[in-house]
């Protein structure tokens, strides 16, 4: 009896080889058209499973990232780095921006690992060209750092605007960017260069609960109104704002793709249709209308919204005010005897590199593993010595 089981058994084995080399000669006989109209089907598929699976289960401070393991096809990597990691479908994004201004940029590297010890992963925008970035030294050494953490990173360029304003608007602009490729249900999260979150139940949407949008410290900056409106409402922070993409574009006015090989005159023409073009090329820096005009325009265009639908708001859900930061202003921490528990965020020291580095030393060690501080300190090692 044994001995029939076995005949049968490899029987069955040699069935299943048999299908497995006919399903193979098939696979290499169909085109790479049909063969892309199948993967881009499953992928479809995967993401409808996806989007049921984000909108029952999720729990706060803690994201199913299953569907990252898909990846883009090339068609869908505009303005990014060849060696990018082409993620498609996590169940969010922080968004990221800078410049050329080394304040910002150099700490970029590590606040995209600081967004994914909370489990959400990031895409930067930078200013200026690909060409730019790569053909001076101290800019190039933090782009490749970015590309060695498979960073998406999507290149932004306009004459119309400052780089600074172009680096602080573009981050509404996200769900425009060329090469997206995101599902609707993908949350976007503007967030700033210079700052560490801690919680991330503080900066997303609890969908089961239905809710769409989550605002941080939302109560933080007063009242507001711009010249077009009638009313004063809430001026909101961007750090941070969370909405899926599919809200995004529809609190914005934008669609996908809008904003073609790295052209960022949309964000340009539309703060001069918002604050008139004087303000926008005019001279202006910290603490000035002009430093301010990426929470402005969000805080008037998310108040239109709900405006136009006031059943809207119940779509919204706001941490007013802070827990307890590690400052800047006062960055005199023992960070040997400083636990993160109780903190919200870290405004962390400029710029993070040279003198003030010792200082944030404690707290990435706090922050990280220890195979992530160690890469941490080899980058800043390295910059320095460029």
């Amino acid at each position: 009896m044994n001995e029939v089981r076995a005949t049968s058994g490899y029987k069955w084995i040699v069935v299943i080889v048999f299908a497995c080399s006919l399903f193979t000669f098939w696979l290499g006989t169909i085109s790479s058209s049909m063969l892309d109209v199948h993967v881009d089907y499953i992928r479809r598929q995967l993401g409808d499973i996806r989007e049921r699976m984000f909108n029952n289960t999720f729990i706060k401070d803690h994201v199913d990232r299953f569907s990252e393991l898909l990846l883009l096809s090339p068609s869908n990597a505009t303005d990014q780095p060849k060696d990018a990691d082409k993620k498609a479908g996590a169940a969010g994004y922080a968004v990221l921006a800078s410049d050329h201004h080394f304040e910002y940029l150099f700490p970029l590297p590590m606040v995209v690992l600081s967004w994914r010890r909370l489990g959400i992963d990031a895409l930067v925008i930078l200013i200026g060209t690909k060409e730019q970035f790569e053909s001076d030294k101290h800019l190039n050494y933090v782009l490749s750092s970015l590309r060695e953490l498979k960073t998406r990173i999507f290149f932004l360029n306009s004459s119309l605007a400052e780089s600074f304003t172009l680096a602080q608007v573009s981050r509404l602009y996200a769900a425009a960017l060329e090469g997206l490729n995101l599902p609707d249900s993908t949350v976007l999260i503007t967030a700033d260069a210079d700052m560490f979150s801690f919680k991330l139940s503080e900066h997303m949407p609890d969908l089961r609960a239905g809710k769409k949008i989550f605002l941080y410290n939302s109560q933080c900056c007063g009242q507001m109104r711009m010249p077009a409106d009638s009313e004063n409402y809430p001026h909101i922070p961007m750090n941070t704002i969370a909405m899926p993409v599919v809200l995004w574009r529809e609190v914005m006015g934008i669609s996908p793709n809008m904003m073609t090989s790295g052209n960022g005159d949309l964000v340009a023409t539309r703060l001069y249709a918002e604050f008139g073009k004087a303000l926008v090329t005019g001279p202006g820096g910290k603490g000035s209308e002009k430093w301010s005009m990426d929470q402005n325009l969000i805080s008037a265009l998310l108040h239109r919204w709900i405006k136009k639908n006031p059943a809207n708001q119940q779509l919204v859900a706001e941490k007013p005010s802070l827990d307890q930061r590690y400052d800047r202003a006062g960055w005199n921490y023992d960070f040997s005897k400083e636990p993160l528990a109780g903190k919200g965020d870290a405004h962390f020291l400029h710029p993070m590199f040279g003198d003030n580095w010792p200082r944030m030393v404690g707290l990435l060690r706090l922050m990280f593993t220890s195979k992530e501080l160690e890469w941490c300190i080899n980058y800043h090692t390295a910059f320095m010595k460029l």
